[in-house]
């Protein structure tokens, strides 16, 4: 397995176990509005991993073949946000804009505090 793909699951598992805290924060605690949104962004930040993961693989092969790439990672992105705004429109009461958009991020945050600790620690 490559480092990428090993990089790619450790990203995952840290992710959905952030979800799964978020879930059970958002039912055993009384700030579940908060903790709910944190855990749907998380959801729709999974997906922009898996996306991410999906189009890096398919522009390696592509590469491998010598033929052209044609990935969605952006239209993705943007959607997954249009996803966040609509949700937050259409139910204020159950969804926080600032937890789903920090929710979004959460992939993205473990990403960087993990480079940040392997780059540290290595020294």
């Amino acid at each position: 397995m490559s480092s990428f793909q090993e990089n790619y699951k450790r990203y995952f598992m840290l992710s959905a176990a952030v979800v799964f805290i978020y879930a059970v924060c958002a039912a055993l605690t009384s700030h579940s509005l908060f903790f709910l949104s944190l855990a749907t962004g998380s959801l729709l930040g999974l997906f922009n991993l898996w996306s991410m993961y999906r189009d890096t693989q398919a522009a390696a092969d592509f590469e491998r073949s010598n033929k052209l790439a044609f990935a969605l990672g952006m239209p993705a992105r943007v959607g997954a946000g249009v996803v966040i705004a609509l949700l937050f429109l259409q139910f204020p009461e159950h969804f926080g804009i600032v937890p789903l958009a920090a929710g979004l991020m959460t992939p993205y945050l473990i990403i960087l505090f993990s480079l940040l600790f392997f780059a540290f620690s290595s020294d």
